[in-house]
């Protein structure tokens, strides 16, 4: 939880923990309680992202920690800090997840999940991790 509340995204907070995307993903599906409790750090960690970007950046600094938190928020709570037409998209997208669970094996399903959580890496880093 940890992790959570310090603004890093679901799948790299699982990995932190040492567990899987997939069963981070199950837990919380099963396990209301779990859920809950993710769901709060979630939002403490919007709120360490939110103070960021309120503390702006010095001047000059062209893309700085505030902006840099602020590309986060939107991207992580597009209904709080999003445009609206990446709201469509992420309800879509778990749409598309749900239906890729319902149809591949737990271990395809699981390395799907763990290519996401890599693209969603390289655009938040820039970096491409190769695979």
């Amino acid at each position: 939880m940890d992790a959570l509340e310090a603004g890093k995204p679901y799948e790299v907070a699982a990995a932190i923990s040492g567990i899987s995307p997939r069963a981070a993903w199950q837990w919380k599906r099963e396990d209301e309680e779990f859920a809950e409790d993710t769901a709060r750090a979630r939002l403490v960690g919007a709120s360490v992202l939110h103070d960021r970007v309120a503390g702006g950046d010095e001047k000059g600094a062209g893309f700085g920690p505030a902006k840099a938190a602020l590309e986060l928020l939107r991207r992580r709570f597009p209904k709080e800090y999003g445009d609206k037409v990446q709201i469509g998209v992420a309800r879509e997208l778990d749409k598309i997840l749900d239906a890729v669970q319902g149809v591949c094996s737990p271990d395809d399903f699981e390395r799907i999940l763990a290519r996401l959580a890599a693209i969603d890496s390289e655009d938040e880093t820039g970096e491409d991790t190769g695979e």
